[in-house]
């Protein structure tokens, strides 16, 4: 049709017989063209101005994410591909390899297109996840990252496959031949692969999650779970980019645990002068009595009478009873007062408790807070704490 249209504008305009066969395929070419031109402008125009005009009379967001992520616009480039496809017989008919070139450049262009319009709605799908629920107990990026892999393997073959003229299972026998090879090349990168879908199929690690690997100085955040590495921020805002492989490897520490639970231990202990203990007497009671910030309420459950009583016993009740009643002290949680083997140092008094509080600026201020008041108490027990002392020699 377009041929025989050209013919008679030829003939029209009289165009000498030495030039007619050259200006024929010329204006053949530009009037394909000229039409896949048109025809993409308002394909374009029209999808685009409909769906967004669809997409602001929707209560919801989810059609904003396709016009976003350029869904259409992708998939429109089709329009003008298919166009010089069906057309490209009518390119110089006394060269049909010249046809073959233009029809199979066409037709894998096509796919192309096809693919980054697939590509925009694993996008989409991508984003709607991450407003899930589940987005704060899974990463799906791994997961995506592969199905985009997949996507350009199948793509190249395709694309391979119609520029040749061959099968796709050519290329697949072929491929088989070149496994070896290609293990070895692509060696850290599998291993990254299988750790990253590992890591996100058990959910041993996620975004978000505060984890130590010291074999990398990482000890911050997890910013990014991608196919081959894990980006973590330090709390000293450094960033850390270490390979999946290694994080299953060499192991890590995850405190996802601590926050799940909605609390954090609080361990420490101090050492005290075994000079200091003694048997509990009346005096050591008045002694307490004269200190109003211990909370004798404790006594209630303590014989003062009963032979072989200490201080270093009253003072252990009297912390059990302090830790018990503290404000943020987990009740649900272990609770314990213990004596460590003494050494040259004195006896080690440790005290083990979970508070509620765990996030980290408050969580020290508590700690410190209640070390502080133990350390305070020493003295209204008649105990004192074990110090190395050191010579301090003035420089003149």
């Amino acid at each position: 049709m377009i041929r025989y249209l050209i013919s008679r504008l030829i003939d029209f305009l009289h165009v000498p017989y030495d030039l007619e066969y050259s200006v024929t395929e010329i204006l053949v070419a530009i009037a394909i063209f000229f039409i896949a031109g048109i025809s993409f402008y308002i394909v374009r125009h029209f999808s685009v101005v409909s769906f967004g005009l669809f997409a602001k009379r929707t209560s919801t967001d989810l059609d904003d994410l396709f016009l976003n992520a350029n869904v259409i616009q992708r998939f429109v480039y089709i329009v003008p591909a298919f166009i010089i496809y069906s057309f490209s017989h009518s390119f110089l008919p006394e060269l049909p390899y010249i046809q073959t070139i233009i029809s199979r450049l066409s037709v894998a262009s096509m796919i192309v297109f096809a693919a980054l319009s697939i590509d925009s709605v694993i996008s989409v799908g991508e984003q709607i996840f991450k407003r899930s629920k589940l987005a704060t107990r899974f990463s799906i990026k791994s997961y995506i990252q592969v199905i985009r892999i997949v996507l350009v393997f199948f793509v190249v073959l395709l694309v391979l496959a119609v520029l040749m003229d061959k099968r796709v299972v050519v290329f697949l026998s072929g491929f088989g031949a070149l496994t070896a090879v290609l293990l070895l090349v692509f060696k850290d990168s599998i291993l990254g692969l299988v750790a990253s879908v590992q890591i996100s199929a058990t959910n041993i690690v996620r975004e978000g999650d505060w984890i130590e690997i010291p074999s990398y100085g990482a000890d911050g955040t997890v910013m990014e779970i991608s196919l081959n590495t894990l980006t973590i921020q330090n709390f000293d805002n450094t960033m850390v980019i270490v390979p999946s492989h290694s994080v299953i490897s060499s192991g890590f520490k995850n405190w996802r645990g601590m926050t799940d639970s909605k609390s954090r231990r609080i361990k420490k202990s101090i050492f005290l002068d075994l000079d200091s203990v003694k048997m509990w007497d009346s005096k050591l009671s008045k002694h307490l009595n004269k200190h109003p910030h211990i909370d004798t309420t404790f006594l209630d459950d303590i014989d003062l009478s009963q032979p072989g009583l200490t201080n270093l016993t009253v003072f252990r009740r009297y912390v059990m009873h302090y830790l018990q009643h503290h404000p943020n002290s987990d009740s649900n949680r272990t609770l314990l007062v213990r004596y460590l083997k003494p050494s040259s140092y004195g006896l080690p008094f440790e005290f083990y408790m979970f508070s509620t509080i765990y996030d980290w600026v408050p969580y020290e201020a508590i700690s410190a807070e209640i070390l502080e008041h133990i350390l305070a108490s020493l003295h209204s027990f008649s105990l004192r704490s074990f110090q190395v002392m050191a010579t301090h020699v003035e420089s003149i």
